[in-house]
């Protein structure tokens, strides 16, 4: 089964370019290049699920995309300067 998780993407002077899963603790991409963040985290986050379910672990239900970004801690990080992708797993 897919889910959508909303990813919150993060970059400063000094680093690559990140995203966090306000929903999927744990798993964060980085890489280089702008381009390479989709694929990147796609793959990431598959594997992250992967091996949540290898261990017998729930996998975390993403909440409504609304709903997400009323989260306290996504609203801050957009205030900063993020911005945000939708990351199918």
């Amino acid at each position: 089964m897919s889910r959508a998780y909303l990813g919150i993407v993060e970059k400063d002077a000094r680093s690559a370019w990140g995203m966090w899963f306000p929903d999927m603790p744990g798993c964060f991409p980085a890489v280089d290049e702008f381009d390479e963040l989709p694929p990147a985290a796609a793959a990431l986050l598959h594997e992250h699920v992967n091996a949540l379910e290898r261990h017998g672990i729930a996998i975390p239900e993403p909440r409504p995309i609304a709903e997400a970004m009323a989260d306290k801690e996504v609203r801050r990080s957009l205030m900063a300067g993020a911005t945000t992708m939708v990351v199918v797993a």
